[in-house]
């Protein structure tokens, strides 16, 4: 289930099917950090770490780089639940 899910979650951002919540904004103002970044590391080496199967929800841990020699990890909160009609939310 998990690899699937995660597949799927890559498909949808590589076909630019996902939206970016204010929390994730919050974060990538307050951290530093883009959506590109966020975007890079999703379909890159990326795993799911958690599941949280009654919100339609789970924490990916990607990495992007912040510049060409540091490799950054990255935590993603992603909604699942409206695929069909959105896509994925990253939160």
């Amino acid at each position: 289930m998990n690899d699937e899910l995660l597949a799927t979650i890559k498909k949808l951002v590589n076909e630019e099917r996902y939206r970016i919540k204010i929390h994730a904004v919050r974060h990538m103002i307050e951290e530093g950090f883009s959506e590109r970044d966020i975007i890079t590391a999703m379909p890159g080496e990326s795993r799911i770490i958690e599941m949280y199967d009654e919100d339609k929800r789970c924490l990916i841990l990607g990495h992007f780089l912040w510049d060409d020699r540091i490799k950054s990890p990255i935590h993603v909160v992603c909604d699942y639940s409206n695929r069909k009609r959105h896509g994925s939310q990253l939160r």
